[in-house]
């Protein structure tokens, strides 16, 4: 049959599907009205385990379902229906009451493995088709080039300001044995340092991550999960390990995002100390060598700035060149007054 021809079916079916989510386990036990003896309470545990077997089939999406397996959901899910009133309706029979009730019982019981039989397939065919693993498969994978991608700039950017740093300790050290001020560096150079190294560690931390999620991705993805054909809980596994395996994944991804910015935030503080250090190194040079009172004075407010700004690195997001030109020109007077011309 036709999809539209199903249609007054899938209709139906939804309308018993109502049906059973309304219904309480516990209504079923019926102690007050039948007085403990004849109450159903022995039978509780078994009505659970059924009724919300028939629940997980009011949440699956059955529009892709052919008419057969439609007709077979109705024709259980209505006799599930009528064992349910039975239970509901029982009375009790003075003469022979307990029979009755185990009867009563019995034919919702005694129908659950013929109904699991014939609907566990079902269920199961409508939880897969409702995941869409290709999508999640193509999103992790835009995620894990993403992190190649940027561990492969950050390495390359590291390499290139190393170099640059390096060339600018080299000729800071020149300055050492000709210029006084070269003393007061130590302290900035210490901290470059311990930056410069706290930074190596975060991005070797960093390409350990980003290799730790690509070996995650080719396990979640391309290790298949074993299920035993006959298990009846086959789905719960097989959604169970599909669950853990992305959660760990997740957590990696969340790891390496943490790492980037500690490397970040290192990165910045040792680019700021060493902006400092290199200040403070070439300053009795650059002003030795001018022959004018303005550039010596240029000179002056640079380092100065360079020493007691906030200048951005690049590194952080939003930043802001904080120069502080008004608050450190009386500072600039009062180093430039004590310089020998």
């Amino acid at each position: 049959m036709s999809i539209k021809e199903d249609q007054p079916l899938i209709e139906e079916i939804k309308e018993i599907f109502a049906q059973i989510q309304n219904i309480d386990p516990g209504s079923l036990i019926r102690e007050e009205e039948l007085g403990k003896l004849l109450s159903f309470s022995d039978y509780f545990d078994d009505f659970v385990r059924i009724i919300n077997f028939y629940k997980r089939l009011t949440y699956l999406d059955i529009s892709s379902l052919p008419t057969s397996q439609l007709t077979i959901i109705k024709t259980k899910a209505t006799t599930f229906l009528s064992y349910i009133n039975s239970i509901q309706l029982f009375t009790v029979d003075a003469n022979n009451a307990m029979p009755q009730r185990d009867a009563v019982a019995s034919n919702l019981i005694n129908s659950y493995q013929d109904a699991f039989n014939q609907l566990s397939p079902i269920i199961t065919y409508c939880e897969k088709e409702g995941t869409d693993y290709q999508a999640l498969q193509i999103e992790v994978n835009k995620i894990v080039d993403s992190i190649n991608y940027k561990a492969e700039e950050i390495s390359q950017t590291f390499i290139e300001k190393e170099q640059e740093l390096n060339t600018i300790v080299e000729a800071a050290k020149k300055a050492v044995h000709d210029v006084g001020v070269t003393q007061h560096t130590i302290n900035f150079k210490e901290a470059s340092v311990k930056y410069n190294t706290l930074s190596k560690r975060w991005l070797k931390a960093i390409i350990g991550t980003a290799t730790l999620i690509i070996l995650l991705s080719l396990f979640a993805f391309n290790s298949p999960i074993e299920v035993a054909p006959n298990d009846p809980y086959a789905s719960y596994r097989f959604i169970q390990a599909a669950v853990a395996r992305f959660t760990a994944l997740f957590t990696t991804l969340i790891i390496l995002f943490w790492e980037v910015r500690n490397y970040n935030a290192a990165q910045h503080n040792f680019t700021i100390n060493q902006n400092k250090q290199n200040a403070l190194s070439t300053f009795e040079t650059f002003v030795s060598a001018a022959r004018d009172e303005e550039t010596k004075n240029a000179v002056l407010m640079q380092t100065t700035r360079a020493i007691f700004s906030n200048l951005p690195s690049g590194y952080l997001k939003n930043e802001s060149a904080d120069d502080g030109t008004s608050q450190i020109i009386e500072i600039a007077k009062s180093v430039n007054s004590k310089i020998p011309n």
